[in-house]
C-alpha cells in the first residue's frame, strides 16, 4: 500500500485534497496514481468529475473501504461499444415516443412499458 492509497483509506468518506495526496506522494504523479487507484484497483473514489458534482474542484473522496473485484473493473470493447450503441438508441427511441422512458434493468434483464402498439425493445442483450 503506498502513500496516497494510505491517505485515501484513513479519510473513508471524507473529503482529500489534490493539495494532500500530492503532498504524502511526494511526487507530481499524484493524479495519475489517483486515477490508477480509482480505475485499476477498483477503489470508489470519487471527484466533481467522476461520481458526486456536488465536490469542489481537486477534492477526492474514497467512498468504501473496498475494491471491485477484478472480473468489474475492465469492460471488454466490444461490450463497452454495445452498451453505448444501446444507450444510444434508447434515448432516440423515447425522443420518438416508441418507448416510454420508465425502463428498469435488474439482473440482466431488461423491462420496458410500450406506449404504443409499434414499440421497440431498448436492448438487445449480450450479442
Amino acid at each position: 500500500m503506498d502513500d496516497t492509497e494510505k491517505l485515501l483509506v484513513e479519510n473513508v468518506g471524507k473529503s482529500v485534497t489534490g493539495e494532500e495526496l500530492s503532498y504524502v506522494a511526494n511526487s507530481t504523479e499524484w493524479a495519475r496514481r489517483t486515477r490508477e487507484l480509482r480505475t485499476e484497483e477498483g477503489f470508489p473514489i470519487s471527484t466533481k468529475m467522476s461520481g458526486n458534482p456536488s465536490l469542489p474542484v481537486g477534492v477526492y473522496v474514497l467512498e468504501q473501504d473496498r475494491q471491485t473485484p477484478k472480473h468489474d473493473r475492465h469492460i471488454p470493447e466490444p461490450v463497452r461499444r454495445q452498451a453505448i450503441a444501446d444507450r444510444v438508441y434508447e434515448m432516440w427511441a423515447v425522443s420518438e415516443n416508441l418507448i416510454s422512458d420508465s425502463c428498469v434493468f435488474k439482473e440482466g434483464a431488461v423491462k420496458y412499458e410500450a406506449s404504443g402498439e409499434d414499440a421497440l425493445p431498448i436492448a438487445r442483450g449480450p450479442s
